[in-house]
């Protein structure tokens, strides 16, 4: 909890001033953001949809292993005409106290639009916000370097106190984590490649062989960069400046892996903790977890910190 406001403000304030590149590349920025923005809105689509008709977690019953202090609220997500209306803050400093993600992004839209118009006079905030975001990144790489000896401890105490039918749903919990990514990298990505360029799904996999084993290495999108400019430009020969623009902005704006990660996760704590999520709330959670997937950050355990922060959101406790 104490890295995820300042974590998500920075982050996202950072990848709006990056896009200012955009302009420079006029018709390409705008195809290039709008299929990034396409492909994670069809992943949560997907992954909500999954998750609505195999209800994860919907035969666990987790709330008895939580501790005493931790108040269980039942929270509903607001229509879409409160989320409009709520999402400006008449207090930013009660909005930061408060864990409000949806108004602290909205500040941190601004405030990276506001840095923009200064041109080069905002290259200092700039500057700021970088270094800021860096150093967040590198707490949260800290703080990840600890979480299996957590991980683990939790593991065994929940071992020895949930059911068989709990543990089962958690197995099978992984498990359609882990089927939604593996169809996505190698069914519905090779197939979309191919509609849009002609590239066979075959040749495509063979190309990014080394990406998918270093990204499923490193767990961090941003320390595949490299590897995914090297793969872009000379195995499928994509052109130096295509993929110099592409590829950072995909690392930030492409994120239907953490999506459907967040989008599953979240359905499952609140199925276990018996505040299941109904359809009236899933254009509200889409919208959230697209937002809250962007600024997640292309670093390992990004995606971990933004389940905490959308849990929070909805009532159910972060140690879910």
């Amino acid at each position: 909890k104490l890295l995820v406001v300042p974590l998500v403000y920075v982050s996202i304030v950072c990848g709006i001033v990056d896009l200012k590149d955009i302009t420079a590349f006029g018709r390409l920025g705008g195809k290039t953001f709008a299929l990034y923005i396409i492909n994670t809105i069809i992943a949560i689509t997907a992954a909500l949809t999954v998750g609505l008709i195999f209800q994860p977690g919907a035969d666990a019953n987790l709330a008895g292993t939580i501790s005493e202090t931790v108040n269980l609220t039942t929270t509903e997500t607001p229509d879409i005409f409160s989320l409009v209306v709520n999402i400006v803050p008449s207090n930013p400093v009660q909005a930061f106290a408060n864990g409000d993600m949806l108004q602290i992004i909205f500040m941190a839209i601004l405030t990276g639009l506001a840095i923009q118009a200064l041109d080069s006079r905002g290259g200092p905030a700039i500057r700021t916000f970088k270094m800021a975001n860096e150093i967040m990144m590198k707490l949260v790489g800290l703080v990840m370097s600890l979480a299996p000896y957590g991980v683990f401890a939790l593991m065994i105490q929940l071992g020895a106190t949930l059911d068989a039918n709990t543990l089962m749903s958690v197995a099978g919990y992984v498990a359609l984590v882990v089927a939604m990514l593996v169809f996505w990298i190698f069914f519905f990505y090779p197939m979309a490649v191919g509609i849009a360029t002609g590239t066979s799904p075959k040749a495509f996999l063979r190309a990014t062989r080394e990406q998918i084993l270093f990204s499923l290495s490193t767990a961090s999108s941003n320390a595949t960069i490299p590897v995914t400019m090297r793969t872009l430009t000379e195995k499928l020969k994509v052109s130096k400046s295509v993929a110099g623009f592409g590829v950072p902005l995909g690392a930030t704006m492409n994120m239907s892996g953490v999506s459907i990660y967040i989008a599953l996760a979240t359905m499952f704590v609140a199925n276990a903790f018996g505040q299941p999520i109904n359809t009236a709330d899933i254009f509200t959670l889409g919208l959230t977890i697209l937002l809250l997937s962007i600024g997640a950050g292309g670093v390992p355990g990004g995606g971990v910190v933004m389940v905490g922060v959308l849990l929070h959101q909805l009532g159910l406790p972060p140690e879910g």
